[in-house]
């Protein structure tokens, strides 16, 4: 994606925010903040996106250029649910000590951004990938039905299946989407998506915990998106790392007061994002991860 063919990405944000499952203004707020920066600060070398640059496929050299699609707050309800909520996760997974009270899997995570691209009139192609961020207490699994197998990818919980924070890929439909679950962090599973696995707090440059959590997930996943949309045929190492898994939860020098840290500046905008890879500076230092080319 973002190649002189495709054009530059335009990054849709999705909020699901049904009866029942509210996400906060302010939490929304942040994120489109932050997309909109990214947007803003497209052609320059001073954040992670412009390791972009060095990326490439059969349809030409990636640049970072981004636009942000104008966000949608989708008030659909949830549907029943795809995979099944364990007892022991209906409680302690967040950090308020509340859990899980429904779980979607991908087909149902696909056809309710397929429902919102079809309702808009949105395109399907390389130049638009659609965030779907999904409220507080819902579960994501690849699959439907149980939980507690291994057999399963979700989201944390106290199951063999817990997996990721947030996935991105392809539909069948060719619709190019981010999953993007509420952020789990100084959790009682043990397992965090925050800044709290290096750090001994959530640090939160804008005062959300949530929401400056969110941000770093997002970045991962809008990189993979664009380096790899289809999760199949883009860039990948020989152990099948994308260039976010490389550097996850890897931060770098950092500024701030403790528990307001931040590593980049974007647009005028203070975030907290894991560093992205380079290959160059990999073959070079034989580091890799960094926080602008």
């Amino acid at each position: 994606m973002g190649t002189q063919s495709t054009g530059p990405v335009v990054v849709t944000p999705i909020f699901w925010d049904p009866a029942g499952h509210p996400i906060a203004s302010a939490y929304k707020s942040i994120i489109n903040t932050y997309l909109a920066s990214v947007a803003a600060a497209s052609g320059k070398h001073s954040n992670v996106y412009s390791t972009l640059n060095e990326y490439f496929g059969a349809n030409g050299n990636i640049s970072y250029q981004i636009a942000q699609g104008t966000p949608v707050n989708d008030t659909g309800p949830l549907p029943p649910d795809g995979c099944k909520v364990n007892g022991r996760d209906t409680r302690r997974i967040y950090a308020d000590n509340s859990g899980y009270d429904a779980c979607l899997d991908d087909d149902q995570i696909i056809a309710e951004t397929d429902r919102i691209v079809t309702t808009h009139g949105l395109p399907r192609d390389f130049g638009h990938v659609y965030v779907m961020f999904l409220p507080k207490h819902v579960e994501s699994c690849f699959f439907a039905g149980s939980t507690t197998t291994s057999r399963n990818f979700c989201t944390s919980n106290y199951q063999p299946s817990a997996a990721y924070c947030a996935y991105h890929s392809q539909a069948p439909s060719s619709t190019v989407y981010a999953n993007m679950p509420f952020p789990i962090y100084s959790s009682p599973v043990g397992f965090t998506c925050g800044s709290d696995a290096r750090f001994p707090q959530i640090e939160a440059p804008n005062g959300n915990p949530d929401a400056d959590t969110e941000v770093s997930p997002t970045s991962h996943e809008v990189m993979e998106a664009i380096t790899d949309p289809d999760t199949s045929t883009g860039w990948y190492d020989s152990s099948g790392f994308e260039n976010g898994d490389e550097c996850a939860y890897v931060f770098g020098v950092t500024q701030g007061a403790s528990g307001q840290l931040y590593n980049q500046v974007i647009h005028h905008h203070r975030y907290l994002t894991q560093e992205e890879f380079s290959n160059l500076d990999f073959a070079q230092t034989g580091g890799g991860c960094l926080q602008s080319e």
